[in-house]
């Protein structure tokens, strides 16, 4: 019987030794389990954050295009206006002078009509003294 009881403890000893074995087994296998999870999840994040930051690279890219278009409409805006202004500003320089040479025209026009109305005020005066 103590044989039996010897072989008994011992069998219970390996059992518990099992159960320990086991045990740090399935732990090795869960902690694994996280382990292999969580680096699922590290490189997700590093690909979305990859995936964002391309992202963010082509957006500045895309502003950066919109950007050198509406310089390059800018710019084609003051090409087309610069000859117009161009020529607004000649057109106004011959306003300018045509305005100036009317102006000593209607300077002369009432000389001459000053004349005139002299020459008249003159003419009957000496009809006046005459008659």
């Amino acid at each position: 019987a103590r044989e039996e009881a010897v072989r008994l403890q011992q069998a219970v000893c390996s059992a518990a030794e099992a159960v320990v074995t086991a045990t740090a087994k399935v732990d090795g296998l869960v902690d694994a389990g996280l382990t292999k999870r969580s680096i699922e999840m590290q490189l997700a994040l590093q690909e979305e954050a990859a995936a964002m930051a391309e992202a963010a690279r082509l957006k500045g890219a895309a502003a950066e295009a919109a950007l050198a278009a509406k310089r390059v409409k800018v710019e084609a805006l003051t090409a087309k206006l610069n000859p117009l202004e161009d020529r607004a500003l000649e057109a106004y320089e011959a306003f300018q002078s045509i305005a100036t040479q009317v102006n000593a025209a209607r300077a002369r026009v009432e000389q001459a009509q000053e004349l005139v109305e002299a020459a008249q005020q003159a003419g009957l005066h000496e009809l006046a003294v005459r008659g």
